[in-house]
């Protein structure tokens, strides 16, 4: 049962890596969102976001999601796939989605999980990933194990049930994982046990591996960030603004402060 990433897609050797680049208007904001939502999810979005940055994270999350369909369709009966993340309906990313999910995972008989790298998850005032940490780390110091809750613990908007599991014994770090269907990894365990062989890195000692190779690939860095500022200011003194100008519209003592001196 290969494990595959989502996001961007893992090969033979390091992801893939390409940046897109969107440059968003007051003209032109409600029809990029508008289509990326239909292209993500099929309907017309309830609301467009006003904050711009609000936009850009909710379009990431968009094309995630669309990522994990189109690699839904090319796995096979038994394969897993891992996405980053809860699998639980948001502002991002509507309930109609999961049902979507829902169905592609009873037809492909494949298994889908989620795992969340930090949790809100809670147990009265009590942080129940703290506690279960706890406890578990008590009764086994240096093993792996994984913990069902899904039958206590249901929240709204939730697809498949929800896990907590410490995925290698030498580890300090334990993960919410979510699971569709919801009863697999109790059912056959075998399933934590191969997300654990991913899980050896030391780098990344306790976490999935091919998560945490798409989550470098797709990071822009400051170097990244820079350089395409960079080009993007190029592009607009050639087409006719002063440098002063330019400055001027982005002049922010942040940058000064950030440079740590």
């Amino acid at each position: 049962m290969p494990i595959l990433g989502v996001s961007v897609r893992v090969g033979p050797g390091a992801p893939e890596r390409e940046i897109d680049i969107i440059f968003l208007s007051r003209k032109n904001h409600k029809e990029t969102y508008t289509q990326e939502y239909l292209r993500a999810y099929g309907v017309e979005p309830p609301s467009v976001p006003d904050s711009f940055g609000d936009i850009i994270q909710r379009i990431r999350s968009m094309r995630e999601m669309h990522a994990a369909v189109e690699l839904m369709n090319s796995l096979k009966r038994g394969d897993i796939m891992l996405m980053d993340g809860a699998l639980k309906a948001d502002i991002d990313t509507p309930d109609e989605f999961y049902k979507k999910l829902e169905d592609m995972v009873a037809d492909s008989e494949i298994i889908l999980l989620g795992i969340s790298k930090k949790s809100s998850l809670s147990l009265g005032h009590l942080p129940l990933t703290a506690v279960l940490k706890k406890k578990g780390m008590e009764l086994f110091p240096y093993e792996e194990w994984f913990c069902p809750l899904y039958e206590s613990i249901r929240p709204d908007h939730q697809l498949g049930g929800i896990y907590l599991a410490r995925l290698e014994g030498l580890s300090d770090y334990v993960f919410r994982v979510d699971a569709y269907p919801e009863d697999t990894p109790s059912v056959d365990p075998a399933v934590f046990s191969l997300l654990s062989l991913y899980s050896k890195d030391p780098a990344y000692l306790g976490y999935p591996f091919p998560l945490a190779q798409v989550h470098n690939a797709s990071i822009i860095r400051r170097s990244d960030a820079e350089a395409l500022a960079y080009r993007i200011e190029e592009s607009a003194v050639s087409g006719g603004i002063k440098p002063a100008d330019w400055a001027g519209m982005f002049m922010n003592f942040h940058d000064v402060l950030d440079r740590g001196l």
